[in-house]
C-alpha cells in the first residue's frame, strides 16, 4: 500500500493580543518540554534559541516575523474571517483555508501592518537571514 499521504497544512493566526513565550524555561531553569524542541530550531534565524534560553515575551507581529505565526490578522478581521470559515461548511479544503486567511490577514509590507513595531532588536540580532 504505496498511499501517499496530503501535505497537511498548519495555519497559526496571530492578533495584536497574542503573547508567545517559553517562561517555565525562565523560571524554573528547565529545558523546552511539550514538542517546543520540534518547533523552536525551525523558527526563522536563532529566534527559538533566544526565546528557549531567555523565556522572553513576543507579541503577535513578532511571532509572525520568527515564524511562530502563518499569519496576523487585526481583531477587527476575526469575526468576518471566522463567518467566512464557518460559511464554507465543514468540507472546506485546506486551499479553501489558505485562501480565506490570506484575504483577512495583513500582509506584513501592508501600510496597516506599520502602525505596529518594527521586529524587536533581539530579532535582528539573532535572525541569522
Amino acid at each position: 500500500s504505496d498511499k501517499k499521504k496530503p501535505k497537511v497544512q498548519h495555519f497559526r493566526v496571530a492578533t495584536d493580543r497574542t503573547v508567545f513565550s517559553l517562561q517555565h524555561a525562565h523560571f524554573l531553569g528547565t529545558f523546552p518540554g511539550f514538542g517546543a524542541s520540534h518547533f523552536l530550531p525551525q523558527l526563522r534565524g536563532a529566534v527559538g534559541l533566544y526565546l528557549a534560553l531567555s523565556g522572553a515575551r513576543i507579541n503577535g507581529v513578532d511571532c509572525l516575523f520568527a515564524g511562530v505565526a502563518t499569519h496576523f490578522m487585526p481583531p477587527h478581521r476575526l469575526s468576518r474571517c471566522l463567518q467566512a470559515l464557518i460559511d464554507h461548511g465543514a468540507e472546506i479544503s485546506e486551499d479553501q483555508i489558505k485562501a480565506i486567511l490570506d484575504d483577512h490577514s495583513t500582509p506584513t509590507k501592508d501600510k496597516e501592518m506599520r502602525t505596529y513595531p518594527s521586529p524587536p532588536t533581539y530579532y535582528q540580532r539573532y535572525s541569522m537571514g
